[in-house]
């Protein structure tokens, strides 16, 4: 996950609708907001917390602006939202939370709230979440949130002595619960299934109406609504290419928007051919069933190869054979014989050891049959690797046009001509638009289609009782089949819990020698089967507790990007007040490294933290600056875009 942009929309004291963009490609992936204490750095910290994950909030008092509050009229609704765009391994989204207050006798109230996931194509089109929550934490998991987005100067909490807190934040980042909790949750969806079962057919007819009309009433607003959306997106679209129009007419920007045109439509055609890509990948996995028999094939062969061995396959005398010689009772010499006779019964005991000619020609058969299955087993694997590959190769391509077009952003908005940098601010703002509003018509497209779908609810008759039974018989099979699985995954959770343990203390061990300056002092960093995070001095001590403030910070971000590193999260490093308790040599150390250690870092600093020696190892990394500029007499704060002269 990386961050592209934010949008508040009177979130405490940020009255009025603001956005701001984050910095996050190449080597210019640190943004800097610059605030005084009251700002609004913990306020514009925390709406990125309850964006994604509604926490964060607790204790920061009353959410919707106060000054939106004052100047709405006695029962008028006031919108508190904040979306935020980021980009997840090359697929853009926008989540966005809302929550609705109406001003009753000059008090807010909570109406109603509401939270959106989106998926953005580069042709515009929006896929809605319909799990955004589960989504979102799919993509970073809420309980790993307090390891990526935290307070600095409570950092140091993690390593104060708490082994609790460590095992489980190595537990969380490593995303080891989550088989463990597969058994609990697919119980839930079977009792809310069951519910669900119990409740259908259980209206009556009144109720059932009242339903209906309320449902229809919603649907006719939203598609109001939808239209409204719709004809501002085109007129948001004109807009844009009309900006466009000028800047390739204008011979300043010629050059650069012909260039930006050029790669929107290379970025067109990967994700045309990504799309291709995975439809590919789809069909070789449907057909993947033939591995189950790739073993199992393997097994028979074995088998046969065996009874060929022993002589039993083939048995060296025909079955038909011996079944000719029985009937006529002559011996291959001519001899007559009886069924008295010994030859007679001679002859019966061969037959019994003889295989039939259709298993004889079978098993010839086999032989190829198999060979066949371990070739298409290893052609379609091979054909899956590489449509894999494919797909990444066309991630990294879309990274670097990402970057190109961001430079190309930077550069018009950069330049001397005001004209030029007023276009290309418009040109944003309504792209922003056009992105925000197909986020919004995507949601009401999923409402939409869940009142459909209430609507046919309601006109069904009730569900036959054997079928209920028969339902409900599959989802407790479907609990077993999920406990057994959890109960086979335990078995080899705690070798897995333990081999990350010994390589997050390796890497920790490996990040704190490059943070802390006083290396020669420090001889070791171990987290010991307890969870207890030591430091280990150059006589062989334990020194975790008498480090400072500053060194016990180091050791708990040297911890957390250790974590980050080996899980594999692509996650940006958002961090407010983060260099309240460092100085000198620790600062220069962190500041110069940090950048290197995360994909993103976001830092809400005050002056003090912003000085000579964070500021000159941190700004030639910094591709965004902002200063939280705070109005005394109204109490807001607007957000400013630092410009470099």
């Amino acid at each position: 996950m990386k961050l592209e942009f934010i949008r508040v929309i009177n979130f405490r004291q940020f009255h009025g609708n603001q956005m701001v963009d984050f910095s996050f490609h190449g080597d210019l992936n640190v943004t800097v907001f610059h605030g005084s204490n009251g700002a609004g750095k913990t306020s514009l910290f925390s709406a990125i917390n309850w964006c994604l994950y509604e926490e964060g909030t607790d204790n920061i008092g009353q959410l919707v602006s106060k000054e939106a509050v004052s100047l709405a009229l006695d029962g008028e609704n006031i919108p508190c939202v904040v979306s935020i765009g980021f980009f997840h391994y090359g697929q853009k989204y926008i989540a966005e939370r809302i929550a609705e207050y109406k001003k009753i006798l000059n008090k807010p109230k909570l109406e109603k709230k509401d939270f959106s996931l989106t998926q953005i194509s580069r042709t515009g089109d929006s896929i809605i979440i319909h799990n955004p929550q589960g989504v979102m934490n799919s993509i970073l998991p809420e309980n790993v949130r307090p390891y990526f987005f935290f307070d600095g100067e409570k950092m140091d909490d993690l390593t104060k002595g708490d082994t609790n807190q460590i095992e489980d934040a190595v537990r969380n980042i490593m995303r080891l619960p989550t088989i463990e909790r597969a058994q609990t949750h697919l119980q839930e969806i079977a009792n809310e299934f069951r519910k669900e079962i119990r409740k259908k057919g259980s209206h009556e007819l009144e109720a059932i109406i009242e339903r209906e009309e309320k449902i229809r009433e919603r649907k006719e607003k939203l598609i109001k609504r939808r239209e409204d959306l719709k004809e501002e997106i085109k007129l948001a679209k004109q807009k844009i290419d009309d900006i466009e129009v000028k800047l390739r007419g204008t011979e300043a920007t010629k050059e650069l928007q012909n260039l930006r045109d050029s790669l929107q439509n290379r970025l067109d055609d990967i994700e045309r051919t990504t799309k291709n890509n995975i439809r590919f990948i789809q069909k070789l996995i449907n057909k993947n069933y033939i591995l189950l028999l790739d073993e199992c094939s393997k097994k028979t062969l074995n088998i046969v190869n065996q009874k060929r061995e022993k002589g039993e396959i083939p048995s060296g005398i025909r079955e038909q054979f011996i079944k000719d010689l029985l009937e006529k009772r002559i011996c291959v010499c001519g001899r007559e014989f009886s069924t008295e006779d010994e030859a007679y019964k001679h002859l019966y005991s061969l037959l019994k050891r003889t295989t039939s000619s259709k298993l004889e020609n079978e098993v010839v058969k086999l032989g190829g049959s198999i060979h066949a299955i371990s070739l298409f087993v290893n052609t379609n694997n091979e054909s899956l690797n590489e449509e894999c590959k494919k797909i990444a190769e066309n991630h990294e391509t879309s990274e670097r046009l990402y970057a190109q077009l961001d430079d190309i952003k930077r550069k018009l908005t950069g330049t001397s001509i005001e004209e030029i940098v007023d276009l290309e601010q418009k040109r944003t703002k309504f792209k922003r638009s056009v992105e925000l509003n197909f986020n919004e018509i995507g949601g009401i497209e999923n409402e939409l289609k869940n009142l459909e779908n209430n609507l046919e609810d309601i006109e069904k008759q009730r569900v036959n009782a054997q079928k209920k039974e028969k339902e409900l018989s599959l989802l407790v099979k479907k609990e077993n089949f999920a406990q057994r699985a959890a109960d086979s995954v335990e078995k080899i959770k705690d070798e897995f819990f333990e081999t990350t343990r010994v390589e997050i203390e390796k890497k920790t061990k490996e990040i704190f020698s490059t943070l802390a300056w006083k290396q020669d002092h420090f001889q070791d960093v171990c987290l010991d089967q307890d969870f207890r995070l030591e430091v280990i001095d150059k006589w062989g001590t334990p020194t975790r507790k008498e480090l400072s403030a500053g060194e016990r910070q180091i050791l708990s971000l040297s911890f957390i990007t250790a974590m980050s590193n080996l899980s594999g999260e692509e996650a940006p490093l958002v961090m407010d007040t983060p260099f309240g308790r460092l100085s000198g040599e620790h600062l220069k150390k962190v500041a110069e490294n940090l950048p290197n250690l995360t994909p993103q870092l976001i830092l809400f600093v005050t002056d003090r933290e912003w000085d000579e020696a964070s500021r000159t190892r941190l700004e030639p990394k910094t591709g965004a600056q902002y200063d939280l500029c705070f109005d005394r007499k109204s109490g807001c704060t607007t957000i400013e875009e630092v410009c470099y002269e």
